[in-house]
């Protein structure tokens, strides 16, 4: 389940996990004209198209993006749309018990939850008007050195994170507080400095529960932000809510692909102790070491 969901928010489109879903940069929005009943498999492919039927898919990704996604994260999709369409969504299944779980691959990771969010959004922009967008300007000094894995910056030393298993979590990471709730937009000057802080809370949330290897890039973030800005934060809180689930039963990989930052231009900073490198598909986090 959490690899479906990755195989598009990475692979966020692409991230490989949400990777792919990330990665996927175009916009593929489902359309009335869209028949899709021959070939729904299940109950809620088969809701899916009733509401496209009934002209209420306007927030809908297309089909075939939809079809990627999980059980619990095509629900999230489809309940406001359904709601309007008067269309009943089919009773939940029961989760499979652990036993189960662990025997689900690997690649059905957790990440791909992560990007679902972004599944009804498709980045129309070229690289360099993302970039141009994008407004985590705080540039990275110039004194910091990539190394694949590492940064080197004077005297402190960062850290590629990745995904971990479950045993390596903090005790309390998957309880019910905590939670990603972004601040209030009130205070800040300006948009792009309220989406900033955001994005830190959202970077600092998915460490917190092992998803190092499975964030978005900050220019993703944003065209989430703009495409449902009101919204915009339960849409993330209860994807993360789904995470923290997913995460109890299902196996994780440690990364999706071996590839790095290719310069150090593609890297900012993100607080004191964060570093974001992104190459406006796959997002790279590197934390600051203790000494």
């Amino acid at each position: 389940m959490l690899t479906k969901i990755a195989k598009n928010f990475a692979k966020p489109n692409a991230h490989t996990i949400f990777w792919y879903c990330i990665v996927c940069f175009g916009l593929t929005q489902a359309t009335a004209s869209e028949d899709c009943t021959p070939i729904a498999e299940t109950a809620l492919e088969r809701c899916f198209c009733e509401i496209l039927a009934k002209g209420s898919g306007e927030q809908l990704p297309a089909f075939s993006e939809f079809r990627k996604n999980s059980e619990s994260i095509q629900r999230l999709l489809l309940k406001k749309p359904a709601r309007k369409a008067g269309v009943k969504l089919p009773d939940k299944r029961k989760a499979p018990s652990t036993a189960t779980a662990k025997k689900l691959p690997a690649a059905e990771s957790t990440s791909r939850d992560v990007h679902a969010i972004s599944a009804s959004v498709s980045p129309t922009q070229s690289p360099a008007q993302a970039e141009q967008t994008s407004q985590l300007t705080v540039s990275l000094p110039q004194r910091c050195q990539l190394n694949k894995a590492t940064l080197s910056c004077a005297n402190h030393k960062y850290v590629l994170q990745e995904n971990l298993k479950l045993h390596e979590l903090a005790a309390n990471a998957l309880n019910k507080n905590n939670q990603l709730r972004f601040v209030s937009r009130n205070g800040f000057a300006t948009e792009s400095a309220y989406l900033t802080a955001c994005y830190q809370d959202y970077i600092k949330r998915l460490l917190s529960i092992g998803l190092g290897a499975a964030t978005m890039p900050y220019s993703r973030f944003v065209e989430v932000h703009n495409v449902s800005p009101d919204n915009f934060e339960q849409r993330f809180s209860e994807v993360f809510e789904l995470l923290k689930q997913e995460r109890k039963s299902q196996a994780i990989q440690r990364r999706y692909g071996n590839a790095f930052p290719a310069t150090i231009s593609a890297c900012m900073d993100l607080s004191s102790d964060l570093i974001v490198c992104d190459n406006l598909k796959q997002n790279w986090v590197y934390k600051r070491a203790k000494n």
